[in-house]
């Protein structure tokens, strides 16, 4: 009987988070920094974009606070959840570090190790975007950003083999996730 009522209580705490999760309204937020990073690559917006990644955590919290709360309450995760969440904001930021630290070597050694060097740029936006995507998906439990990783790879891809203008992955990643994010939070 304890058995049945901790199954319960569990699945009770996970349908509770993925209500949480699943508004659309981080997936908006999110999809603005990455349409900011698109355009910084085609004029001088780079400091907007890194400062709206900055303000991202408080604007999420003020906005739920201001919209989603009064409709769905304010929920507090159990212990071992925030612990999970916590353990996957960590492998976001070493991935992210390290995919800093790849990309500044490839910068600092292109001109020594290519006779005529090649833009990795769309790939290396993709291969950053996908990991992130496809880590945050599993860590926090949110199916939808794991697509939102495959879309970043596909389209980075595609920008690089296609020859497509600058910022035309980044581009159709964030048509992406704008598009859902306006859907999820419409049904909520």
């Amino acid at each position: 009987r304890d058995a049945m009522q901790s199954l319960q209580l569990a699945e009770l705490e996970r349908r509770t988070y993925r209500s949480v999760v699943n508004v659309g309204l981080l997936d908006l937020l999110l999809g603005i920094f990455v349409l900011l990073l698109g355009l910084s690559t085609t004029s001088n917006l780079d400091v907007v974009s890194v400062v709206w990644l900055a303000l991202l955590p408080w604007t999420w919290r003020w906005l739920r606070s201001r919209w989603i709360e009064p409709r769905s309450g304010h929920v507090q995760l159990h212990a071992s959840r925030r612990s999970r969440i916590k353990r996957g904001k960590r492998a976001i930021a070493a991935s992210v570090l390290l995919f800093f630290l790849a990309v500044f070597t490839f910068v600092y050694f292109k001109g020594s190790l290519c006779a005529q060097p090649i833009d990795f740029g769309a790939i290396l936006t993709a291969a950053l975007l996908g990991t992130v995507f496809s880590l945050g998906g599993y860590l926090f439990e949110i199916r939808r950003w794991i697509r939102y990783a495959a879309i970043a790879v596909a389209a980075g891809l595609l920008e690089f083999l296609a020859k497509l203008p600058e910022g035309m992955g980044l581009y159709l990643l964030a048509g992406a996730m704008l598009a859902s994010g306006v859907f999820l939070l419409s049904r909520f």
